[in-house]
C-alpha cells in the first residue's frame, strides 16, 4: 500500500518571508532546487541545486531526508513548480514518513522560478543570485 504524504503550496511571498525570517522568528528554512543546468541562470540565494532525476532513487532521496533533518520547512520547485517540483516534493515527504520520527514541513513554491523571479521588489534582489556568462 502507497503512502501519500501531505506536501503544502507556498506563494513565492510565503517563501520570501520565511527566508527573512519574518515568519515569527526563527525558522529554519531549506530551499531545493530541481532544475537542471537552468540553476546557474539565476535561483535563490543559498537554494541547493538537486536535480529532479535524483529523485527517482530511494538512497538518494534518503540521502536527502538527512540533510533535512532540523530544518522547520523544505520548500521545493523547479521553474514552473508544475511537474517536477511537485514530484519531487511528493516523493521526498513520503520517504520522510516512512523513516519515521519528526520531519520538516514540505511545500513547492507555487509557480516556481518564474514566479518567484516576476514577484521580485527592488527589495528582494538580496535573496537571488544570478550568473551571467
Amino acid at each position: 500500500m502507497s503512502t501519500t504524504a501531505a506536501v503544502g503550496l507556498l506563494a513565492p511571498a510565503r517563501v520570501k518571508a520565511l527566508l527573512r525570517g519574518a515568519e515569527g522568528g526563527e525558522d529554519k528554512v531549506l530551499v531545493i532546487d530541481v532544475r537542471d543546468s537552468d540553476f546557474a541562470g539565476g535561483h535563490i540565494r543559498g537554494a541547493v541545486n538537486i536535480a529532479a532525476e535524483t529523485f527517482c532513487d530511494d538512497n538518494r532521496v534518503d540521502e536527502l531526508v538527512a540533510l533535512c533533518q532540523g530544518m522547520d520547512t523544505v520548500v521545493l520547485h523547479c521553474f514552473l513548480s508544475q511537474q517536477r517540483g511537485p514530484f519531487c516534493a511528493q516523493r521526498l515527504a513520503e520517504r520522510m514518513e516512512e523513516a519515521g520520527g519528526a520531519h520538516p514541513e514540505v511545500c513547492v513554491m507555487a509557480g516556481g522560478w518564474r514566479r518567484f523571479r516576476r514577484e521580485l521588489k527592488e527589495d528582494d534582489y538580496d535573496l537571488v543570485e544570478d550568473y551571467v556568462d
